[in-house]
């Protein structure tokens, strides 16, 4: 089963480090921090860079989740699995998939490809392939596209690279959204300035 790690912004890669140290290989089978490939203008070239897929997560696999969260005690700085008010509580279904589509493509989720006709999207190419239920929105322009992730009753917004290369309206249905809205691109802003930090 899948769990969440919920450590520092910006220590992540260390906290991994301590955990693959000091913890019993024989209590986890794998410790993920997972990366997304995204298009930013660098110096006024638009460039492929890595930022991670949500910073201050750090996903572990295990069938022993006491046994690591007693160790993980040992792990200097501040980490904690995340859980409910009286057990540990993996991640759901859904959540799980989509963890596991990511891990199977390596740490760096690279940019999926698809097209829209009507208001379905259609991913022919890349981790979202088959995950085209989880999309909120995406915006073409910038090659993204906004999938919803529930962990623990909350809702967290995850933004992955999605490039649309075709695009075909079907008689007056309904498209679905292309563009971010005023609170989302003041997400976006944030995201950006977090990643920066990092």
């Amino acid at each position: 089963m899948w769990y969440v790690i919920w450590t520092t912004t910006g220590q992540e890669e260390k906290t991994r480090g301590l955990i693959e140290k000091l913890v019993d290989p024989s209590a986890y089978k794998r410790c993920l921090i997972l990366y997304k490939n995204k298009f930013e203008k660098v110096k006024g070239v638009r460039q492929k860079v890595k930022r991670k897929l949500i910073p201050s997560y750090i996903f572990v696999e295990t069938d022993s989740i006491n046994e690591f969260a007693e160790a993980l005690v040992r792990v200097p700085g501040f980490s904690v699995v995340l859980s409910s008010e009286k057990y540990f509580q993996p991640l759901k279904e859904k959540e799980t998939l989509i963890i596991e589509k990511f891990a199977d493509c390596g740490e760096v989720i690279d940019t999926s490809t698809g097209y829209i006709i009507g208001d379905r999207i259609i991913v022919n190419d890349g981790p979202l392939v088959g995950s085209e239920g989880m999309i909120k929105k995406v915006n073409r322009h910038k090659r993204i596209a906004i999938i919803e992730m529930e962990m623990f009753g909350r809702v967290t917004d995850v933004t992955v690279g999605l490039e649309i290369i075709e695009k075909r309206a079907t008689g007056q249905e309904k498209l679905i959204p292309e563009t971010v809205d005023d609170s989302q691109t003041e997400n976006d802003e944030s995201e950006k300035e977090s990643e920066q930090r990092d």
